[in-house]
């Protein structure tokens, strides 16, 4: 959390002004999202104005350091650093018979029922 609140108050501060211009903006774009090789990925203007016009929220075409912990708490950080998590459910024990029972759900269905048809369907080719 620290070294993420420091590149943070890093990248703000390397524009001297306190605020990101447009142009600004799309450099540091392209300083963040590189590919593995370092080369940045192409981004056409237009996306880059209409990104940088989502953050922008008082459109006074600048975008302060308020607007910036936003776009790097919801954007940047995201993009950059993403979390990830690999869910495994066990249907048999869950939604079937369990406390997560479909039968149990207002529409009332069974479980076996729901995961049958599923399972034919995904394997009908026709």
């Amino acid at each position: 959390m620290f070294l993420c609140s420091y590149l943070f108050d890093f990248l703000f501060v390397c524009f001297r002004d306190g605020f990101l211009n447009q142009g600004e903006f799309s450099a540091l774009c392209r300083a963040l999202f590189r590919n593995e090789r370092g080369k940045p990925y192409p981004v056409e203007t237009s996306m880059l104005n209409t990104i940088f016009s989502i953050f922008d929220t008082n459109k006074d075409h600048v975008i302060d350091k308020e607007e910036f912990r936003y776009c790097w708490q919801k954007w940047i950080k995201q993009v950059v650093r993403p979390v990830t998590a690999l869910v495994i459910v066990d249907v048999q024990n869950d939604f079937i018979s369990g406390s997560l029972a479909l039968r149990d759900c207002p529409a009332g269905h069974h479980g076996e029922e729901v995961s049958t048809r599923c399972f034919c369907s995904a394997g009908d080719k026709t």
